[in-house]
């Protein structure tokens, strides 16, 4: 079953915006004043009355709110952008991802054609240049597909979407499946994120009763050969081992209870204040959002669940967001959609939101 994830707090000082003319004439007052401070120290305290004192009171106030108000004048419309997306200070949002457009519901025979000779040739434009090297060779892609270059152009739209935003990323979370992996490698490099490293949580996986036999996930090491962001010391919270031993008995019930744990741990959401990006299935959208939102568990009837995708189309995205008053989450102002002829990244929400 699928699903995914974080972000230090930004800085609350407002944006400096005094000109060198303007730090001149502050620097040429502050030269004054020290004679007029001096001058005022040797003089004896005069007793002022409350009224007096509350009009002083008043006026430093006034000045004070006048100064802030002058550092906080945006000196271009980037500054004034950035300063509408910086976060509360304690402020948490998420956002879940599908992963890209697959590459086997496109070419449902692609491994048997584009194998020469035990190499992979792509014999088509929507399909990748090249493929990392793995321990099965191409068969290990039978159960764990790539996705497409359709599929990298919309994943880096998404991430450029979340760049326009000043998205401000704390950290990536991805479900094994290779095409998970894939999407948020790119997602992370277009929206300014390429530094953070790619944490892999089994637990996002999607639910297991839509396989027939376990993928053969592609391993840490073989995703840093090939030049992906992972991180190494990220400890999963559910083993590849619990995943496979609970594979052929897992119900709904027990996927949905699995991304509602995985959604809650403090490793994911709770440990670091900014934006996570999770990066996993259909199912996930749904299981997640829904369990944090605290949704009834109105659970779809099987026939549903195997057309979640039509719900949440590839690289679909549902933005939520941690109220600082309560605590509750919400539904946040959504990335702009990514609509092309028969396609579109936008979601069911009213299905989201069933009661």
């Amino acid at each position: 079953m699928p699903l995914e994830k974080r972000f230090e707090p930004e800085s609350t000082q407002p944006f400096s915006t005094s000109s060198p003319s303007e730090n001149k004439q502050l620097k040429t007052a502050k030269s004054k004043s020290p004679t007029k401070s001096s001058e005022s120290e040797s003089e004896p305290e005069i007793a002022t009355s409350p009224t007096q004192a509350s009009k002083k009171e008043s006026k430093k106030t006034e000045l004070k709110l006048i100064t802030a108000e002058e550092k906080a004048k945006p000196d271009s419309n980037e500054n004034f952008l950035n300063a509408l997306f910086i976060l509360p200070f304690n402020q948490r949002r998420v956002i879940i991802f599908r992963h890209a457009e697959r590459m086997d519901r496109v070419f449902p025979a692609w491994i048997r054609q584009s194998n020469s000779n035990g190499s992979y040739r792509p014999y088509n434009s929507n399909q990748p240049s090249k493929l990392p090297k793995r321990q099965n060779g191409l068969s290990a892609y039978d159960s764990d597909p790539p996705i497409t270059e359709i599929g990298k152009i919309v994943a880096e739209l998404s991430g450029k979407s979340l760049k326009k935003n000043h998205t401000k990323i704390s950290a990536i979370y991805s479900s094994p499946a290779f095409r998970c992996i894939e999407t948020a490698q790119i997602i992370a490099k277009e929206s300014g994120a390429s530094d953070l490293k790619i944490k892999v949580e089994n637990g996002l996986f999607d639910w297991c009763s839509f396989y027939e036999i376990p993928p053969t996930f592609i391993t840490t090491s073989e995703l840093i050969d090939a030049g992906y962001s992972i991180s190494k010391n990220y400890r999963s919270f559910v083993s590849k081992e619990t995943l496979y031993k609970e594979w052929d008995s897992e119900t709904k019930y027990d996927y949905y209870r699995r991304s509602h744990d995985i959604i809650h741990k403090p490793v994911i959401l709770t440990s670091t204040i900014g934006t996570v990006i999770i990066i996993g299935h259909a199912t996930t959208i749904d299981s997640t959002s829904r369990a944090l939102l605290e949704l009834s568990k109105s659970i779809p009837p099987t026939h549903i669940l195997d057309r979640l995708a039509d719900r949440y189309p590839y690289c679909t995205s549902v933005l939520l967001e941690q109220s600082n008053q309560n605590g509750q989450w919400r539904i946040g102002k959504s990335l702009l959609p990514i609509t092309f002829l028969n396609q579109t990244t936008k979601y069911d929400k009213q299905f989201l939101l069933r009661k």
